[in-house]
């Protein structure tokens, strides 16, 4: 809240006292004539007004970002001290890293879930090799560490409140991962790390990327179709699986036609295509409807930039693409399979999948507290699982454990949740006039829930 100060000066104070002081009587007073009497003209001296100095203030420096030098070490306000253990692994598309003083752990799951201190950091692909400000990315990352010197609950974006400066970078060459980072936390404690390890198992890192203006995310779905000498493209930075999915689950995705003449794999300029091709490419963006632009190559006007699209086969495009429009960068880098429109999701049962074992779903119950809701689903083993979800998370979008620390899902003594370490996403539309709620969620590894029907509340 802003404060607004309302500031008297002395003048006017004395002044406001002398108005409420006069006499609210009239006075009759004799009428006398004022002599008149010439007034001499003076002089005014002249005088030099003396130069000042405005006295030159000191912009403050930017506080030093803290280092570690050696490998596998971390430095606390100025002490350095050994990482004895380190590993890195990939859940879904997040490539983790974690490090411990204590020694004996090669697994990054027995160290973010032992009892000795550690630091933890993940982040998704489109950020490698990149140095990171903490304080403003936008882009998917979290660091946290139980370091009891430097304890932080967890940075990621839109979540520094327990730091003031944080700069991160990780790297990777094949199986080895990097990750370097500076900090200081709001108590003033810096905190230095530098972290090597290797994979157990081969890191496959996607490389296809797609953004918009500050944007740049992996591009993790395509779609097509080619007919009467057009080829239709769409490219999404949301997980799907299947075309119909595009208008309501992808927060925002490009779409491109192209004639066969333009397939060439060659660097097109938009401002050399010719009359006789076509080509055409726009925006959708299902979150914001009015952030939408549609280009085409025979109107073009203030919009420029360039493509290179090339069939490798069939459903298999290498895509190119980096667009100015209205200012605004717009871009892709593509080579992989793609998905034909007219392929469709398989009706799904009701089921929860855990590691090589299905099970179906029974039955499905909602207990609703304050702030946190419970989803739980009874299973034909008779075993129930758990889905804890802030209340507000009940809208039929997607929500992943990044985005809050009260969701998680626990199946007997197993829970996935940020806290553990690990990825989720969950889908959950509630109808609660009819009864009826739809859920879906994954780990990307070896969970997954589907169910639709009657929910008890």
């Amino acid at each position: 809240m802003k404060k607004i100060r309302f500031i008297l000066s002395l003048a006017a104070v004395a002044c406001a006292l002398t108005m409420l002081s006069c006499d609210p009587i009239d006075h009759e007073k004799p009428e006398t004539e004022k002599p008149e009497t010439e007034k001499p003209e003076t002089e005014k001296p002249e005088t030099e007004k003396p130069e000042t100095e405005t006295p030159e203030t000191e912009t403050p420096e930017s506080p030093e970002v803290p280092v570690a030098e050696k490998p596998n070490t971390y430095v606390i306000n100025g002490t350095e001290y050994t990482f004895s253990s380190t590993a890195t692994s990939m859940l879904g598309e997040d490539i983790m890293i974690a490090a411990t003083p204590a020694e004996g752990y090669n697994d990054l799951m027995d160290i973010v879930t032992g009892r000795d201190e550690f630091f933890f950091g993940a982040m998704k692909p489109n950020l490698l090799d990149k140095e990171i400000d903490m304080m403003t990315e936008t882009g998917v990352f979290t660091v946290y560490t139980t370091i009891a010197e430097a304890f932080i609950e967890n940075v990621a974006p839109g979540a520094t409140d327990e730091i003031t400066l944080g700069i991160c970078k990780m790297t990777k060459v094949e199986n080895t991962v990097t990750f370097t980072a500076g900090i200081i936390l709001a108590d003033e404690t810096t905190l230095a790390v530098n972290i090597t390890a290797e994979a157990q198992a081969t890191i496959e890192v996607n490389e296809n990327k797609i953004g918009r203006r500050d944007e740049d995310k992996p591009l993790r779905a395509s779609f097509y179709m080619e007919e009467d000498g057009l080829t239709y493209l769409y490219f999404t930075p949301s997980e799907l699986l299947y075309f119909e999915e595009v208008a309501e689950m992808a927060t925002w995705y490009y779409y491109m036609v192209v004639s066969d003449d333009l397939m060439t794999g060659k660097d097109i300029e938009l401002s050399e295509i010719g009359e006789e091709s076509t080509f055409k490419f726009g925006m959708v963006d299902n979150i914001d409807y009015e952030d939408y632009f549609d280009i085409d190559a025979s109107d073009l006007g203030d919009t420029e930039g360039m493509f290179k699209i090339e069939k490798i086969d069939e459903g298999g495009y290498a895509v190119t693409l980096e667009i100015i429009y209205e200012g605004d960068m717009y871009w892709i880098e593509f080579e992989g399979e793609s998905i034909h429109v007219d392929e469709t999701a398989p009706e799904e049962d009701n089921a929860f999948a855990f590691g090589d074992d299905t099970f179906a779903i029974e039955a499905a119950a909602l207990t609703k507290s304050e702030d946190v809701w419970t989803l739980c689903f009874t299973l034909e083993n008779e075993e129930n699982v758990y889905l804890n979800m802030p209340a507000g998370f009940y809208d039929g979008v997607s929500h992943g454990f990044s985005q809050s620390p009260d969701m998680s899902l626990t199946y007997g003594d197993t829970t996935y949740s940020k806290a553990n370490g690990n990825s989720g996403t969950a889908t959950v539309e509630l109808d609660e006039e009819a009864g009826i709620i739809d859920v879906e969620f994954t780990n990307y590894d070896d969970c997954e829930l589907y169910y639709i029907g009657e929910v008890t509340i």
